[in-house]
């Protein structure tokens, strides 16, 4: 059996329809009056409207728009941080979605690089276990069983560093930096010390 182009894979993420509508008050007292069950005191402002898509495994996509366009309110509905006022947004199951915000929610304190290795913790705790058991299975006092235990244990954490598509992590972080035009100094340096660009990029 052939392998299904991307274009004809499963979407990994579907909209149907989506629309987002918010409701502009000019001030607490419009609101409250509207509360209380007089008239309509607010402005209705689409920010989206009857929006559908669907992206397979594999496929890139960029959200191009003026500000105000809706491109922040159309992540938020698939990140499912907005419930919307028409319409539906479905990810497939075991989907994961990363997502940075255009305006910086990072700890100031840390640099670009120790950001991104705790989005990879899960790499960073295997390739900690794989380095203590090189260091255990390298020392001569180690016993037979022990080796043994310990070779089984570096099998199951090879799976697991395939399995996460670990093995290629350093690999595509310097890629998108690179592409970021992240150089070495502001892959180590605090987050707060870098230019405005550069916190867009993040």
């Amino acid at each position: 059996m052939s392998t299904p182009s991307p274009v004809d894979a499963p979407a990994v993420i579907e909209a149907h329809g989506l629309g987002k509508r918010f409701d502009i008050y000019l001030n607490d007292r419009s609101r409250l009056a509207e509360f209380l069950g007089r008239r309509a005191h607010h402005q209705e402002h689409w920010a989206l409207r009857d929006i559908s898509f669907s992206i397979q495994p594999g496929r890139s996509f960029g959200v191009v728009g003026g500000n105000g366009a809706g491109k922040s309110t159309l992540l938020k509905l698939v990140l499912d941080q907005l419930e919307p006022t028409h319409g539906t947004v479905t990810v497939q199951d075991g989907v994961k979605i990363g997502y940075f915000s255009q305006f910086s929610e990072l700890d100031g304190s840390v640099s670009v690089m120790e950001v991104l290795s705790e989005v990879f913790a899960e790499v960073r705790e295997v390739e900690a276990e794989l380095a203590k058991i090189d260091t255990a299975m390298a020392d001569e006092g180690t016993s037979a069983d022990e080796l043994d235990r310990l070779v089984e244990r570096q099998a199951e954490l090879f799976e697991d560093m395939a399995r996460l598509d670990g093995w290629d992590v350093d690999r595509e972080i310097d890629t998108a930096l690179t592409k970021l035009g992240f150089n070495e100094a502001h892959r180590i340096c605090p987050i707060d010390a870098l230019s405005g660009l550069s916190l867009i990029h993040i």
